[in-house]
């Protein structure tokens, strides 16, 4: 796998990756980020760089055709063109005279936005990216990854008053997330960290002069404001506010009991107060599959939804763009 060496601007650059279980405050953590003055975080879910990595093998770079193909399938994906106006990002005029490789079509192509935006660095976030850091690692060795953790509980609560998600299946995938993330992430060493979304509502300035101190940046002020504010996200408020989970009042004794009896153990080995300690019990996989599907019927309805209603100079990332996407994750998913 190419990637940059271990010395050089690239290493300077190092990207940041925020990963976690959806849910978890990746959002809130990127648009915090994205407030400071040395650090661009880019306002969409790519889901495709995994994607990407699997089929890189397919370009021949050593083809100066190929390579251009690489450069241009990857920068007129739609979580691009939606920011940029519309319009791919413009092919640099020096492409030729880079590094021919995944990790230089990929930087390059956050850089383009944040030059434009005064920074020459950039984070990205995915969630589900959680289960691919050994690959993102082995692409950008200098990377920093954030993982974004939250109670599983509080978790399933929000899908299920997001999107009617199955709160066992949710709790399900939180368990393999975590579980994931924390082995993969070994491979890092000082380059991976865990924040914790409780720590951070409840002491932001604490958290976040951590988080600045892990990414090598001076801690400023206005992280502590996230910059954007998604429509979907439950606070509008301007600063990190403590968030009080509603899991107790939301879920009845008896689905507590199966969250638990679910992840119990990994909540339990989290610091987080359950009564099921040794609950790891897997649903089969025919309630797996079963729960997807009236999962992912809820969740296509309301993108659909979205996209009938949203502004039309917001159009540019469509909707069939958006499923190609998710279809793309889709294919490189473990969980």
């Amino acid at each position: 796998m190419d990637h940059f060496g271990e010395a050089g601007e690239a290493a300077e650059r190092r990207p940041v990756f925020v990963v976690g279980m959806n849910g978890s405050g990746t959002t809130m953590m990127l648009n915090c980020l994205n407030a400071h003055s040395k650090l661009y975080g880019f306002p969409r879910e790519t889901l495709i760089l995994p994607y990407f990595i699997a089929k890189s093998r397919n370009y021949d770079l050593s083809v100066p055709e190929k390579l251009r193909e690489l450069w241009d399938d990857f920068r007129s994906q739609s979580c691009f063109t939606w920011v940029n106006g519309g319009e791919a990002p413009p092919l640099p005029d020096y492409w030729a005279e880079l590094a021919p490789g995944l990790p230089t079509v990929i930087d390059e192509t956050f850089l383009y936005f944040a030059r434009k935006n005064n920074k020459q660095r950039w984070c990205e976030k995915s969630p589900m990216y959680a289960q691919h850091i050994p690959a993102l690692h082995r692409l950008f060795p200098h990377a920093s990854f954030i993982h974004m953790i939250r109670d599983g509980r509080s978790c399933a609560a929000s899908f299920q008053r997001r999107w009617g998600y199955h709160p066992n299946r949710t709790i399900y995938r939180w368990k393999n997330v975590i579980e994931t993330a924390r082995v993969d992430a070994e491979q890092c060493g000082a380059n991976y960290m865990e924040v914790y979304y409780e720590r951070l509502t409840r002491d932001p300035a604490a958290e976040m002069e951590r988080v600045c101190r892990f990414l090598q940046l001076e801690f400023e002020q206005e992280v502590l404001s996230p910059s954007r504010k998604p429509r979907h996200m439950g606070s509008q408020a301007d600063v990190i506010t403590e968030s009080k989970p509603r899991w107790q009042s939301q879920f009845d004794a008896k689905r507590i009991r199966s969250l638990e009896n679910i992840a119990g153990q990994v909540l339990n080995n989290l610091g987080y107060s359950v009564q099921f300690v040794k609950g790891s019990a897997d649903p089969s996989i025919h309630r797996l599959r079963y729960w997807a599907l009236l999962d992912y019927s809820r969740r296509i309805s309301a993108v659909v939804w979205d996209d009938l209603t949203r502004p039309k100079k917001h159009k540019w990332d469509s909707l069939g763009g958006r499923i190609g996407r998710a279809i793309r994750q889709k294919f490189t998913s473990k969980i």
